[in-house]
């Protein structure tokens, strides 16, 4: 569904890496049929779909799958527009129960925009499968936000996350903490912050999220926030130039602060894994037990040759 946003009606953003399950998730809270795939930049537009919970109206974008919030395709970067400038009241960040380390990446540059967030973790089933079992409730604590487990192949949890999503609407939830990186780091955003707009000029943008941008010369991010926004700049190329200054006066490029906020935000999800995730052994299906085992295995293995 296309169309103008009405007022006054929750908007939530559905965000997420490609192949977790984002649409499926869509899918289920919608009723929607969007198709689901397996391969990347499936969903190149945003789809909007209309949600009711409790006698509650809420609506539904579907953003494109994205790896980064420094987008290298039209993809990434339309997600990212959306999640900065069109003031979403919500995200439901979508990631995979396989894949945890590497889906907390993006999730970890998105509490940068102060927004209430929830963590739907998708493929549970899977997970447990591989013998890996999911500590929730230290993910919650962990995280700041609230966390629930998801399997959209067998439709388990679709009532918890909707009711999640109503009690965030009914009992306002805090955003989650936002990312901090190396003192140098920090010393950088803060003194480029002073030169920046409060976020009420530009649709509750925070001003770290601008700075941050334009130190790492983001430049197509700056210049759109710049066309929305009423900063002590002439034009975008000024603030991309008095973030490069800075960097130069702290002996610094923006090669090596982006290196050092990657490896910060690397550490911070793999410290989450370690402490919420548990390993064990992977559980083998019927199949695999009968074809690999003592009285089968070479039996059917002479058959294949």
């Amino acid at each position: 569904q296309t169309g103008t946003i009405p007022e006054k009606t929750p908007l939530i953003a559905l965000v997420g890496n490609p192949n977790v399950g984002k649409s499926s998730v869509f899918n289920l809270l919608t009723g929607l049929h969007q198709h689901t795939g397996n391969w990347s930049g499936k969903t190149v537009s945003n789809t909007l779909g209309s949600m009711t919970v409790r006698n509650t109206d809420f609506l539904i974008a579907d953003l494109p799958g994205t790896y980064s919030l420094s987008p290298e395709s039209a993809e990434e970067a339309q997600a990212r527009s959306f999640i900065a400038f069109s003031d979403p009241d919500l995200i439901v960040y979508v990631c995979s129960a396989t894949a945890l380390e590497r889906n907390l990446f993006l999730f970890y540059a998105l509490t940068a925009y102060a927004k209430p967030m929830i963590l739907c973790v998708n493929m549970t089933d899977e997970a447990e499968t591989r013998g890996e079992k999911i500590d929730y409730a230290a993910l919650e604590k962990a995280l700041g936000v609230r966390v629930c487990p998801f399997c959209a192949k067998k439709k388990q949890g679709l009532s918890e996350l909707k009711d999640r999503i109503y009690e965030t609407f009914e009992q306002p939830l805090l955003p989650p903490p936002s990312p901090h990186f190396g003192e140098k780091e920090e010393e950088i955003i803060a003194e480029l912050c002073t030169s920046l707009p409060s976020p009420s000029e530009c649709k509750s943008v925070p001003p770290r999220v601008v700075a941050v941008n334009a130190i790492m010369g983001n430049a197509d991010f700056v210049t759109e926030w710049f066309d929305c926004t009423s900063p002590p700049f002439d034009s975008p190329s000024d603030i991309l130039s008095k973030a490069a200054d800075l960097l130069s006066r702290h002996g610094t490029d923006k090669e090596t602060f982006s290196a050092a906020v990657s490896a910060h935000t690397v550490d911070f999800c793999k410290d989450i894994v370690r402490r919420c995730v548990k390993k064990g052994k992977p559980q083998n299906s019927r199949a695999d037990r009968i074809l690999t085992g003592k009285v089968f295995s070479f039996p059917v293995m002479l058959l294949l040759l």
